[in-house]
């Protein structure tokens, strides 16, 4: 049965990813990995043979370079393109086919196919429409992270003067009318983000964000994409994506309620462009099961379908020469994308068919091959019933860790969830910096709109050896035990981005001190037992405006993320606490290609009321973030302000899993860093000293499900408080 089958595989307990699916299947989940992989590499070998035996040849391509959208004809000698240039920043390009080199133009314009405005534009310029953000100022690209503002339409004209237009856009055409007037047809993104096609005019003598004047909602049904202008004309064409396959759509601009469908089915159409005369259309489209260029001759009644290529890899655009004889053709290779040409007039009138098990989409049974024979199995009625998270509770994994509670210490932590987290359980236990025992326990449920969830902890801190301020020595142990309650959003695992959420706890406090009393021989203690209780509310909050989703193998890409919080505690009486921090962190990928990163980190907090030894915060020691490198507690205080600015390279790149478990090995990276940080009683910024350390740090990136862990070690050395090197590891886990 295919669902005992499915949920075995969902009941893989801790590091024993195998044994799911034995008693059904008769072997390990390995073992079934390994053979369908043998059988897809044998099927991979027959098409490409099949490919090969019918002259299938991958295309020459015009440069080294790499090349990754369509490109305009400029003219028969030149086209313009987007070439990814070192550390994969876009550059936009002129490639010179004559010389056969390439001559940088200006900077990126986006990731988006580059379409010529058809017709002559002003002073005969080629004119270009692209994607492109509207400017590289910070406030818009902050706009642009927090979804205020979006990428747009722009104008280039020969020059490369940009003429941006207003709107959320993807993608559209445009084509020349009279007295410098634009139409345009886009891809809108609308605040439900839902697609819409729309027409419009725009001033192409216009400065600054250029509005779409005459707007329109072209009826569809379906998805629109890539929308393209018949030349000499008022009508278009554009994919549209529904259930069942794409469809080729012609209207007419002034009746778009007449839709003529050029071509319905459930294969991938994509780029479509038309030759100058608007006589013929190409575009790509997987039908044989390999990506090539198609032409749709429309001067027939019925108009023809033959394929312009034969490729052994993919072809993602064709886009022809205003003469119309060559073909400009975005391909795929072994080595990657790139540009060639060929002759518009060749044609391969039979290819062969590679049949594929996926085809897009894939929500219709009889377009779908089916993996698993169910002809065999007995009928069964069907029979839904409302999801049960902990019906299907599972431990996911656990692991060594040098943070067991937020605090540190040495121990394990571990996570046991639903398939779908909505309930989700983090435990961890083990030693506390100070020898004592350490325990904590975190339970979410996000099955409704709002999370809720509670946290619990214990916790014992000794320290032996503390000295007064007349030299002598006394012991002191704090025990503490709490809860807490949540409610809001974003606190659930993997969901941290953006979190605002209200805490109500209850902390009790049990001190145990020796302390020597004054004046009194040496020998002479006095043992205090007090005791102590906090309740507290608290407000959570926090917001990342940018990519913090592993793009690029570290745990958070370019951003700018911010936290805060602000707690109101009663200590008993008229004794009341008040806790505010905030914290701020900006990442950005310099290098890209070559997983280079700075990160710029900053924290600043403030106490008022009563303040404990353990609530005041502290340079070095187990609560004491920054600056790294000072192990002991060198310094307490209400105000705290401090700082990091680190570099990150990675050494060793693997992104490597085992088998079907769920742990990866994503990469080994190297920081340098350089930390400061300083606490005083009186005020920010006040007379108190500045503590500073500069190190490196080695850490190995790991995912298992959603969480992230890097084990690794460091040195700093400090420039305060006993000078000098100071090394230590970690086993990370992110609470």
């Amino acid at each position: 049965n295919p669902w005992q089958l499915t949920d075995a595989q969902a009941k893989r307990w801790a590091f024993a990813f195998n044994r799911g699916i034995r008693p059904l299947t008769g072997a390990n989940h390995d073992t079934l990995v390994d053979a369908a992989l043998r059988q897809l590499w044998q099927e991979m070998r027959q098409q490409i043979d099949l490919l090969k035996a019918s002259g299938a040849a991958e295309p020459t391509p015009l440069t080294q370079s790499a090349f990754f959208q369509a490109p305009v004809w400029l003219d028969s000698q030149r086209l313009l393109a987007m070439h990814a240039s070192a550390y994969e920043r876009p550059r936009l390009s002129e490639i010179h086919l004559a010389e056969g080199r390439l001559e940088r133009s200006g900077p990126g314009i986006g990731f988006s196919p580059l379409r010529r405005i058809h017709g002559p534009g002003p002073e005969g310029q080629p004119w270009v429409l692209a994607q492109a953000s509207r400017t590289r100022s910070v406030r818009n690209q902050l706009e642009t992270w927090i979804g205020r503002r979006n990428r747009v339409l722009v104008l280039y004209d020969g020059e490369l003067q940009r003429r941006f237009i207003r709107g959320h856009f993807l993608e559209g055409d445009a084509l020349w009318r009279s007295q410098g007037m634009v139409a345009l047809a886009a891809i809108e993104r609308g605040p439900d983000s839902q697609q819409r096609l729309v027409i419009g005019h725009v001033d192409s003598q216009g400065r600054g964000q250029l509005p779409l004047q005459d707007r329109q909602v072209l009826p569809t049904q379906g998805r629109p994409w890539q929308p393209a202008w018949r030349p000499e004309s008022t009508q278009l064409v554009w994919v549209e994506q529904y259930r069942f396959g794409y469809r080729l759509i012609l209207v007419e601009a002034a009746d778009p309620a007449e839709r003529r469908v050029l071509l319905d089915h459930e294969h991938r159409i994509m780029q479509p462009h038309w030759s100058a005369d608007g006589q013929r259309l190409y575009f790509v489209s997987d039908a044989s099961g390999v990506s090539n260029a198609y032409v749709m001759d429309l001067k027939a009644d019925q108009p023809e379908i033959v394929a312009v290529t034969n490729v052994l890899g993919k072809v993602l655009a064709a886009v022809p020469e205003p003469e119309g004889k060559r073909l400009a053709l975005l391909s795929e290779r072994a080595d990657g994308l790139s540009l060639s040409i060929i002759d518009a007039e060749q044609r391969h009138s039979q290819l062969p068919r590679i049949e594929t098990p996926w085809r897009a989409p894939a929500e219709s049974p009889e377009l779908t091959r089916r993996i698993i024979d169910l002809s065999a199995a007995p009928s069964v009625p069907a029979i839904t019933e409302p999801y049960a998270g902990l019906a299907h509770f599972v431990p996911l994994y656990w692991t060594p860790t040098t943070a067991p509670v937020p605090e540190g210490g040495i121990g394990a932590a571990g996570v046991a969830a639903d398939p779908l987290m909505t309930h989700v359980l983090r435990l961890g236990a083990g030693a506390g910096v100070n020898d004592g025992p350490v325990a904590r326990a975190e339970y979410t449920w996000s099955g409704w709109h709002l999370n809720m969830g509670f946290a619990a902890w214990h916790s014992e801190y000794r320290y032996e050896d503390r000295y007064d301020v007349e030299g002598r020595s006394y012991r002191q142990q704090e025990t503490r035990r709490g809860g807490e309650l949540r409610l809001g959003r974003g606190f659930s695992l993997g969901d941290r981005a953006n979190h605002l959420y209200l805490a109500a706890g209850l902390e009790r406090f049990h001190g145990d001190f020796e302390v020597p009393l004054i004046p009194a021989p040496e020998n002479f203690r006095l043992r205090l037992r007090p005791k102590a209780e906090e309740r507290y509310l608290e407000l959570r909050l926090g917001r990342s405006l940018g990519n913090f989703r592993l793009p690029d193998g570290y745990g958070q890409g370019s951003g700018l993320s911010i936290r805060g919080r602000y707690r109101h505690s009663g200590l008993g009486g008229d004794i009341e606490g008040h806790l505010a921090q905030a914290s701020t962190r900006f990442s950005l990928d310099v290098f890209p290609q070559l997983g280079q990163q700075l990160v710029i980190l900053g924290n600043i907090g403030w106490l008022d009321g009563d303040v404990s030894l353990r609530r005041s915060f502290a340079i070095g020691g187990d609560a004491g973030f920054l600056p790294r490198g000072y192990h002991e507690v060198v310094d307490r205080g209400r105000f705290f302000t401090g700082g990091s600015i680190a570099w990150r390279t990675p050494l060793w790149r693997p992104f490597t899993s085992w088998g079907p478990s769920a742990l990866v090995h994503r990469q080994v990276i190297l920081e340098a860093f350089a930390d400061g940080a300083m606490v005083d009683n009186q005020a920010f910024f006040g007379g108190s000293d500045y503590y500073t350390s500069t190190g490196l740090s080695l850490h190995s990136s790991w995912l298992v499900w959603r969480a992230m862990l890097n084990p690794g070690i460091g040195a700093a050395y400090r420039f305060q408080d006993e000078r000098g090197v100071r090394a230590w590891f970690t086993l990370d886990f992110p609470w």
